[in-house]
């Protein structure tokens, strides 16, 4: 980046080349790095940059901005999820973008009850990364870690402990970043950060309150 940058001085380069960098907290990196302000991009040697890189790390920066993400939408998710199907309930969650080390991520979920889903089988699960379906390696899957972790008996399902919830449901779960942090090369299974996790289980439950009282008003009629 040093190399191919068209700053002519080091607190430009970090200002232009790096996203939400200002001139305070340009200089304090440089200060932190001990690397001359006025110090041209391309005569930072190895060493200039190796401090360079470990200040930043130490400067607390505003979080990068979230309007890159492509999200589908809670309309899309509940129109693609009745078109496919066939359950008399349905309801979709978005949640407000947030970050994971440094990166911009947002969690949308939908599900789908009753009908004809087999009540007698665990709870299907849709996993998706940037409107792309994950196929393959679903227990090594974050998505599915966090799924396990919610309590569905309060929505009024049945769950073994540490599984998927049992009964006439299916799940759908989209993660959108601009860096997914995918377990392998195969790119089918979400690595497990707390921050996606924690979003994940928030958007459940945002979704399981609503399925909660559908089922309550059903069992009450």
């Amino acid at each position: 980046m040093a190399k191919v940058t068209r700053a002519k001085n080091a607190v430009a380069f970090l200002k232009t080349e790096f996203s939400r960098v200002g001139q305070t907290s340009a200089n304090e990196i440089l200060k932190l790095a001990k690397i001359d302000p006025k110090k041209k991009p391309l005569d930072l040697d190895h060493e200039d940059i190796m401090r360079l890189h470990k200040a930043m790390k130490m400067v607390k920066l505003v979080s990068p901005p979230t309007n890159c993400l492509s999200q589908l939408g809670e309309g899309l998710i509940e129109k693609g999820l009745r078109k496919e199907i066939d359950a008399e309930y349905f309801v979709a969650i978005s949640r407000p973008p947030t970050v994971y080390r440094g990166n911009p991520f947002q969690i949308e979920c939908g599900l789908a009850f009753g009908g004809n889903i087999d009540p007698n089988k665990q709870a299907r699960l849709y996993r998706f990364a940037n409107k792309v379906p994950l196929m393959y390696h679903q227990g090594d899957c974050a998505l599915t870690q966090a799924v396990e972790e919610v309590d569905w008996r309060r929505y009024g399902l049945q769950q073994p402990q540490g599984s998927l919830p049992a009964g006439p449901l299916a799940i759908l779960i989209h993660f959108i970043s601009v860096w997914v942090p995918f377990t392998s090369e195969g790119k089918q299974a979400i690595a497990s950060y707390p921050d996606i996790t924690k979003e994940v289980k928030l958007a459940l439950q945002d979704a399981g309150r609503k399925l909660k009282i559908y089922i309550s008003r059903r069992r009450r009629s």
